[in-house]
């Protein structure tokens, strides 16, 4: 039988189907993801040479996405993002490349055609660009992730224009250290 709460409202485990067939409740799945989509904050300012934010990303992280806050906005300003390019498979605009600082507020990297420009998606995160047989049609595999093991870089650096700029960038990430996943 449903709970009900004092304000009528009901709350029941919610079936889902998994692999093979066999249902459980959304509650045993979310508990079995034990907090392992995490988000890392990570503050940044005017660094025209590229910065290490003292954090590294955990070895067994699968980066779902990378996204950022300006908080101190300037015009035409912009930031990379990415690995620290002195270590191994490092890539300093590997998660954004000059993503616009230019507004205040969250600002998330685009995937556009790489011969139009404009693209701000590294490529550690980025999808392949696909033409059609005639090139009028560019078409991207999707977005893809970016899995800490693959690379022996782990330092997440930055890099900005030359203009006072300040905020935050997230780092969406998968912790697939753990093994009590749901089968």
């Amino acid at each position: 039988m449903p709970d009900i709460d004092e304000k009528g409202v009901v709350s029941a485990p919610i079936p889902i189907s998994l692999t093979g067939g066999s249902l459980t409740d959304l509650g045993k799945v979310i508990g079995s993801l034990n907090n392992r989509v995490k988000v890392k904050r990570l503050p940044f300012s005017k660094s025209t040479s590229e910065y290490d934010t003292g954090w590294d990303l955990p070895d067994n992280a699968v980066v779902l996405d990378v996204f950022i806050k300006v908080v101190t906005n300037a015009s035409s300003s912009t930031i990379d993002v990415g690995l620290d390019s002195s270590e191994s498979g490092g890539d300093a605009d590997g998660f954004l490349d000059g993503v616009s600082c230019a507004s205040a507020g969250f600002v998330q990297a685009t995937q556009t055609s790489t011969s139009s420009g404009g693209q701000t998606l590294g490529a550690l995160l980025s999808g392949t660009e696909i033409k059609s047989a005639d090139t009028t049609a560019i078409y991207f595999k999707p977005k893809k992730f970016h899995f800490a093991s693959s690379v022996a870089a782990k330092s997440v650096t930055y890099t900005t224009s030359n203009h006072t700029i300040a905020g935050y960038i997230y780092i969406l990430f998968f912790d697939a250290s753990e093994t009590d996943y749901i089968s």
